[in-house]
């Protein structure tokens, strides 16, 4: 048995697949121990439920998800149950006549995955089964089932199922935290590409010359870039955190009067009359929206419509002083 039990942790812990470590306790099981079937179940103490996570039976793996979850009976009814319960291996040579016992839930599974309910559905063809416990820091989080379709279980054989189960335990958590580690490892890659990326996007926002601000939804500040300070004369500190309301008078009709795209659309400009302090001041203003609120873009074209307006005055001052003259030019003529 030692020579055994060497040889399976050695052989168990070449793989970091909870599957394949599966797949091999099976496969090692086989060549000491005779029989028709293997369902590992884990116990899960949030739901109280038995789930399946690995069956063989008659020679073809099935689907775990096939055998439906069992809720455990803390009354010790059903043969998983009492060994949940307990924390003690079980042997059972009667399993016909275990199944027609009150207070359980069983289930009989065939080779080509089909599931029947016991004893409702007829007689099951296993003749003996041992239960161990899975165990993880003296607490029990599943049952192995070995399974004979003829013949009896010995209590050595048992001895020798606890001794394989043990390693098989030590070999899945090796395995999931192994996974668990790796999964984090590629979160934590993913989390710190998100970072880079965002400061990276940051840089260029603060670098560019047009004023950037992010609106949340309950309409505050959670972004203002450089340009909006340059821009509006008011500090990222004291914009951010505060309603868009205080910083810019007037604030909802103007937004009415931005459109806002969503989905990739092209945002049409706006450009309005905006009042910050004592100053008037034109901004151009797109807009779009995203996951952490609407984004406005604005650009100062102040002095551009005071040209604007000049050149309107000095056309009509021009096209006044003309007409002027020249209507007593067409008088005397």
């Amino acid at each position: 048995m030692a020579r055994i039990l060497l040889s399976v942790a050695r052989e168990l812990g070449e793989t970091l697949d909870p599957d394949r470590v599966y797949d091999r306790f099976r496969e090692l099981l086989a060549d000491v121990l005779s029989n028709d079937g293997i369902v590992v179940s884990s116990y899960d103490e949030t739901d109280e439920l038995i789930r399946c996570e690995y069956a063989w039976v008659g020679g073809n793996r099935l689907d775990p998800s096939i055998l439906p979850a069992v809720p455990i009976n803390r009354r010790g009814g059903g043969m998983q149950s009492r060994v949940i319960v307990t924390g003690e291996p079980l042997v059972v040579n009667d399993v016909e006549e275990r199944v027609q016992e009150p207070g359980g839930t069983y289930y009989d599974v065939d080779a080509q995955g089909t599931v029947r309910k016991l004893p409702e559905s007829g007689p099951t063809p296993t003749q003996a089964a041992l239960m161990v416990p899975i165990k993880h820091d003296a607490r029990v989080v599943g049952v192995v089932q070995v399974m004979r379709d003829a013949g009896r279980f010995t209590s050595q054989q048992l001895e020798l199922v606890e001794g394989l189960v043990n390693q098989m335990a030590a070999a899945v958590r090796n395995a999931r935290l192994q996974k668990e580690r790796t999964r984090l490892e590629a979160a934590e890659a993913a989390a710190r590409a998100v970072a880079a990326e965002r400061e990276q996007a940051a840089l260029v926002l603060e670098a560019v010359g047009d004023g950037i601000f992010l609106v949340d939804g309950d309409g505050v500040v959670r972004f203002w870039n450089r340009a909006a300070e340059h821009v509006t004369g008011i500090g990222a500190d004291q914009a951010r955190g505060r309603p868009i309301a205080d910083l810019l008078a007037g604030w909802d009709a103007l937004a009415g009067r931005i459109s806002v795209a969503s989905g990739g659309a092209a945002p049409p400009p706006a450009t309005l009359p905006v009042t910050v302090g004592a100053r008037e001041l034109w901004l151009s203003f797109v807009a779009v929206r995203g996951a952490a609120g609407d984004v406005y873009a604005f650009r100062d074209v102040t002095a551009e419509r005071r040209l604007d307006e000049e050149k309107s005055d000095f056309i009509a001052t021009v096209s006044h002083e003309l007409r002027t003259p020249m209507a007593a030019v067409y008088g005397a003529a």
